[in-house]
């Protein structure tokens, strides 16, 4: 019961606290008054007045709610933060009132029925924000707010939040350990600890995380089939950050898988494979080619001494053997010939299969008489 006065017209009131109705479970009250008269009658109202109690919104049915859509970990990343959308949801029956943006800063962007970014369905108690561009907003927290009315004028807020990430990671950085091999080239890629990489091989992308120290080594898969064969891998590498910002590809880089062993050769020497008295006290050139290993140096062998030219850039070598080691030769004209060997190794580490070059040592002069 709560007391009431009656004033000099006859008209009462009384004032329900607050704590009284929050105790009170929503629905129909029936309420009656009593008074007594200063004769000490009693006189009650004849029947109860009934009204609604609702103070509970959303208790026994839906509840306002709202979320950014389609934001993978919680954020919003450079790509999504231009064109943004929103949904949520509130007691049918019910009103939406607005729907509010609040960023890292407390600016507001304020949409309220009517707004064009802001589509309402009443009859499913469903709304849909479009539209949204953050392409200018501080990056931090954004938080989203819906507020919906009943019938009786109760207030029902769903929140909620995201944050913004708009700056892309720094680009990864890489070194060479392996260029050219024939069982597997590799590379180091350096960048944040933990950070997530995209690495991009001939077009296809595979994705891998850095370790606690911020590198990866990444080694090509090699090429399918056993004859040899040579293939060139074009890499590049993107950083990745937990908003889903992508950094800018690192410059391109070349591996080479290489399992075709260079060919060597040895040319005629002095013109008819026969090293003559004259030639035997003078320097020895030799000639040949050893394709597929450019740029390397060669094993040429003679008598058991070891010679080491390089190959220039079309596959051509050339040895200059020394007048010393040539007066070191002995005549084979009573004996097997000598035998020059020649083999290389490229620069993936196969190796040549040895090539051979037969030479007569002719140091006898020879005497004609006409």
């Amino acid at each position: 019961a709560t007391p009431a006065m009656v004033d000099a017209h006859g008209h009462w009131s009384a004032q329900i606290p607050p704590s009284v109705l929050q105790n009170l479970p929503d629905g129909t009250l029936q309420i009656t008054a009593s008074t007594t008269d200063t004769a000490g009658n009693q006189v009650t109202t004849p029947t109860a007045h009934p009204v609604v109690l609702d103070v509970h919104y959303g208790q026994t049915t839906q509840a306002t709610q709202v979320q950014f859509d389609n934001i993978p970990n919680g954020y919003i990343n450079g790509a999504a933060s231009t064109n943004m959308s929103a949904s949520g949801s509130f007691e049918i029956g019910s009103k939406l009132t607005s729907v509010v943006i609040t960023d890292s800063r407390h600016h507001q962007i304020i949409m309220n029925p009517g707004d064009p970014r802001l589509t309402i369905d009443e009859k499913t108690g469903t709304f849909q924000v479009h539209n949204l561009n953050f392409g200018n907003t501080p990056e931090g927290k954004l938080t989203i707010t819906a507020t919906a009315e009943d019938h009786v004028g109760n207030v029902s807020n769903g929140t909620s939040s995201a944050v913004l990430d708009t700056t892309p990671p720094n680009t990864p950085t890489v070194s060479i350990l392996t260029r050219i091999s024939n069982t597997q080239p590799s590379m180091m890629i350096h960048g944040t600890p933990n950070e997530t990489i995209q690495i991009f091989v001939d077009g296809k992308s595979e994705t891998h995380n850095l370790d606690g120290h911020g590198k990866y080594e990444f080694r090509p898969t090699p090429p399918t089939g056993t004859s040899p064969q040579v293939h060139d891998y074009h890499v590049t590498v993107q950083a990745i950050d937990n908003a889903g910002n992508h950094s800018a590809h690192t410059s391109p880089q070349i591996l080479t898988f290489d399992s075709e062993p260079p060919v060597v050769t040895i040319d005629k020497i002095s013109g008819d494979d026969v090293l003559n008295a004259t030639e035997h006290r003078q320097s020895l050139n030799l000639t040949g080619t050893a394709v597929g290993a450019e740029g390397t140096a060669i094993t040429v062998s003679i008598h058991g001494k070891d010679y080491h030219p390089t190959v220039d850039h079309s596959g051509h070598w050339q040895l200059k053997v020394p007048a010393n080691d040539v007066r070191a030769l002995q005549d084979t004209t009573s004996t097997a010939p000598l035998t020059i060997t020649a083999t290389a190794e490229d620069r993936a580490g196969n190796k040549s299969q040895p090539a051979s070059h037969d030479l007569v040592v002719d140091t006898k002069a020879s005497v004609t008489i006409d």
